[in-house]
């Protein structure tokens, strides 16, 4: 007797292919998220120079520094915003603007 595997298949219930499907459904989405991430920019593509504002002396007797910040590819305002940035250190007085 030769098995038919198309028979056997369509002989299974109705609840098993249900549930066979919702697994797929429940593997793929973590992967397809997973995948969606790997088109993102790479890291590390993305350089910054930061440089004292031209005019301003070294050390600044002002205690006001200006730095302008240049990025090497074009920055879409609507997602990087001032806070994206986080400023340190000690001196007091630490504002963003753009």
């Amino acid at each position: 007797m030769k098995l038919n595997p198309k028979a056997l298949l369509s002989k299974l219930p109705l609840p098993f292919w249900a549930s066979f499907y919702l697994f797929l459904i429940i593997l793929t989405i973590p992967v397809l998220a997973y995948i969606g991430t790997l088109s993102k920019a790479d890291p590390g593509t993305l350089t910054v120079t930061i440089n004292q504002k031209t005019g301003t002396t070294d050390p600044n007797p002002s205690y006001t520094s200006v730095f302008t910040v240049v990025f090497n590819e074009a920055i879409d305002s609507n997602t990087f915003t001032n806070t994206d940035i986080t400023l340190g250190g000690t001196a007091p007085g630490q504002t963003i603007q753009s």
